[in-house]
């Protein structure tokens, strides 16, 4: 196994959440789904109806949220490879 990039695992988390974002709004539009915002709304506080606000923040704030996640679990996922590796290279 080897160790993995941070940051370019946080950037394919973010372009992944945001994706989700895009997916979720298209139902809540196509479909009229209103009942999918209320489970967005903890995670993007203003997501009270479909706009063209909501739309452009909630796609930075997906990306920032799943940039953090991804980066986060790889900074640990390296961390512990490190800690418990055999190879002591990197």
């Amino acid at each position: 196994m080897k160790r993995f990039e941070a940051k370019y695992i946080g950037i394919a988390f973010g372009c992944a959440t945001t994706i989700l974002f895009l997916l979720t709004l298209i139902n809540i539009i196509i479909f009229g789904n209103e009942q999918l915002t209320a489970n967005l709304i903890p995670l993007i506080p203003f997501m009270n109806t479909v706009s063209f606000f909501t739309f452009v923040g909630g796609i930075i704030v997906s990306f920032l949220w799943g940039f953090f996640l991804g980066y986060l679990l790889i900074f640990i996922y390296n961390f512990y490879y490190k800690k418990f590796s055999q190879d002591h290279s990197g």
